[in-house]
């Protein structure tokens, strides 16, 4: 979570400052993951076992997204949640 969401680049124009509409965004996406996985944990999938690379990915580029592009992220990292 502190490296996808709290964390910001100064050396990317798109995520050097993140206004509070992206940055709460980008958080209930970290808690859309932690429930899933928790959902996941609760049908006895081992953590190990996880996939979170394709969820990690998407929430990388939706933090990193212009602003014009950031709705299209957004339905984008929603769609990696259920693949």
């Amino acid at each position: 979570m502190r490296e996808l969401v709290l964390g910001h680049s100064a050396f990317d124009v798109n995520d050097a400052f993140s206004p509070p509409a992206k940055t709460f965004a980008l958080a209930q996406a970290m808690l859309a993951i932690v429930g899933r996985a928790r959902a996941a944990m609760d049908r006895g999938v081992a953590y190990a076992e996880l996939d979170l690379m394709p969820v990690q990915r998407a929430l990388a580029a939706l933090r990193s997204a212009p602003a014009a592009m950031f709705d299209d992220r957004r339905r984008q990292f929603a769609r990696s949640l259920y693949m």
